[in-house]
């Protein structure tokens, strides 16, 4: 059984570009968001963290997902 031939895929610089700054936007005012929310809330955080002895273990959960699906759209 032979399967269907997909064309191959054109290179598009631009259109690369321009789908990879979409996401970076998203993300900028994201963290630019959070300037105005730091507070006394963070202070504590940031104390009771230097409080502690031994390792802090920092995850960040990423958005891959929906990276991809706005890429391939």
């Amino acid at each position: 059984m032979t399967l269907p031939s997909t064309p191959p895929l054109l290179f598009e610089a631009s259109r690369a570009i321009r789908l990879a700054q979409g996401p970076l936007d998203i993300e900028a005012a994201a963290v630019l968001g959070l300037k105005n929310r730091l507070g006394s809330g963070f202070a504590k955080a940031v104390e009771l963290i230097l409080g502690l002895s031994g390792w802090v273990v920092v995850m960040c959960l990423g958005k891959d997902r929906q990276i991809f699906a706005h890429v391939n759209s």
